[in-house]
C-alpha cells in the first residue's frame, strides 16, 4: 500500500534537489519518472493520477511550493503597459525637481540606451534554426533552456502533434522568408518516443510545413501524400526540402536516447497500451522498431537535464558558423565605438 503522504514529502525533496542543481521546475511526468526510478511509486496511470492529486492538495495547503513544479503557460495578452495616473504624476513631480545637470545626466542615459550596438548573434548566418517541441505542456521550460540557459537566440515553438495547422502555417511563413533571403532554414524535433511522435516529427508535421512553405504543385503533391504508401511519403518530403532548402533532424526523444539513458520504454499500465494498440501509425511504428514503445521527452528532462541541454546545445552548434560570429562581433564593435565618437 502506498502512504502517500510519505510519497509526497519524498516528491517535495527531489522537487527541491531538481530546482537547486538546475534553476528549472519539474513537470509532474517529470517528478513521476524521478519517483518510479527510486522506486518509490510504480509506473501506472493510477500512480500518476494519485500523484497528481496528492500533489495539487499539498500546494494548495501551502505545504508544496508552488515554483517546483511547472505548470502549462497559457497565451496572455497582457494589459496594463506603462505608467498609472498616479505614477505618470509622480514622476513629473520628481522632474521639476532635478538639477538641470540631472537632467542633462537622464537625456545622455537615453541616447545611450536608444543608439546601444547589438547586432543579431545569427547575422550573416548561412543557416537559421527553429526548435519544434511537440507539447505545449514543455513548451516554455526548452524555451528557457533553449534562449536563457543556453543563450541561443533561436526559434522556439510547439506543434500540437497533428492537430494545428496554424502552427505549421507559421513556420512555413518562416521558410519562405529565409527562402527569400538566401538562408537555409533548419527544423531541429523534440517529439516524444511513440508512434505518434515518431510520425508526427519525421512525417506528417514536417510534410504540412513544407507543402505550405512550397507555392507550386501543391494538389500534386497531396496526390501523392494521400494515394501514396510511406515509400512515396518519403519521396514526397525528400522533393520538397530539398526545393525549399529545409533541413529537419529529430534530436530527441531517439530509441538511441531511451537505451543510452535509460528511459522507461514502454508503459505498465493496461490503459495505455490499449491506447498504444489503437494508434493509427501502430504499424508503422513497429515495421521500424520492432515492437511498441512509449518513452517522453519528460523523462530526460527530468532524469537526466544536463543531458538535455547539451544535446539541444550541439544540436544547434551544428548550424552555426562561429567564424561568420567573430567577424559580426568585430563589426559590432566598430559601429559602438562610431556611435560613442558622435555622442562625445
Amino acid at each position: 500500500m502506498v502512504r502517500w503522504r510519505e510519497v509526497v514529502e519524498e516528491a517535495k525533496k527531489e522537487a527541491y534537489k531538481y530546482y537547486s542543481a538546475h534553476g528549472i521546475p519539474l513537470t509532474l511526468r517529470g517528478l513521476f519518472y524521478i519517483l518510479v526510478s527510486k522506486n518509490v511509486i510504480p509506473n501506472t496511470r493510477n500512480a500518476y493520477n494519485e500523484l497528481s492529486r496528492h500533489v495539487a492538495e499539498a500546494r494548495y495547503r501551502g505545504s508544496f511550493p508552488w515554483h517546483l513544479i511547472h505548470d502549462k503557460t497559457r497565451s496572455i495578452s497582457w494589459g496594463d503597459v506603462g505608467y498609472s495616473v498616479v505614477d505618470a504624476q509622480r514622476v513629473v513631480e520628481e522632474l521639476g525637481r532635478l538639477t538641470e545637470e540631472e537632467k542633462q545626466r537622464i537625456l545622455e542615459e537615453y541616447l545611450k540606451s536608444r543608439y546601444s550596438i547589438r547586432l543579431r548573434q545569427w547575422e550573416g548566418q548561412p543557416k537559421r534554426v527553429m526548435v519544434v517541441v511537440e507539447k505545449d505542456a514543455v513548451f516554455d521550460l526548452f524555451r528557457d533552456v533553449v534562449k536563457v540557459q543556453l543563450g541561443w537566440d533561436v526559434g522556439v515553438t510547439f506543434s500540437r502533434g497533428f492537430e494545428s495547422a496554424s502552427h505549421a502555417k507559421e513556420v512555413a511563413r518562416w521558410i519562405r522568408s529565409l527562402r527569400d533571403a538566401g538562408v537555409s532554414p533548419v527544423l531541429l524535433f523534440v517529439y516524444d518516443f511513440d508512434p505518434s511522435g515518431e510520425y508526427a516529427s519525421i512525417r506528417d508535421f514536417v510534410f504540412r510545413v513544407l507543402l505550405l512553405a512550397s507555392d507550386e504543385d501543391v494538389d500534386e503533391y497531396l496526390r501523392r501524400w494521400d494515394e501514396g504508401g510511406e515509400g512515396e511519403k518519403a519521396k514526397v518530403i525528400d522533393e520538397l526540402s530539398s526545393k525549399l532548402g529545409v533541413t529537419f533532424e529529430k534530436v530527441m526523444l531517439t530509441w538511441e536516447q531511451v537505451v543510452k539513458y535509460d528511459i522507461p520504454p514502454r508503459p505498465e499500465s493496461a490503459e495505455a497500451l490499449a491506447k498504444l494498440q489503437r494508434d493509427p501509425r501502430r504499424k508503422w511504428f513497429v515495421e521500424r522498431y520492432g515492437e511498441l514503445y512509449q518513452a517522453e521527452v519528460d523523462a530526460l528532462l527530468a532524469l537526466n537535464p544536463d543531458e538535455v541541454k547539451r544535446i539541444i546545445d550541439e544540436a544547434i552548434r551544428k548550424h552555426f558558423d562561429f567564424k561568420v560570429y567573430e567577424e559580426v562581433k568585430k563589426r559590432e564593435e566598430e559601429l559602438r565605438r562610431r556611435v560613442e565618437e558622435a555622442l562625445s
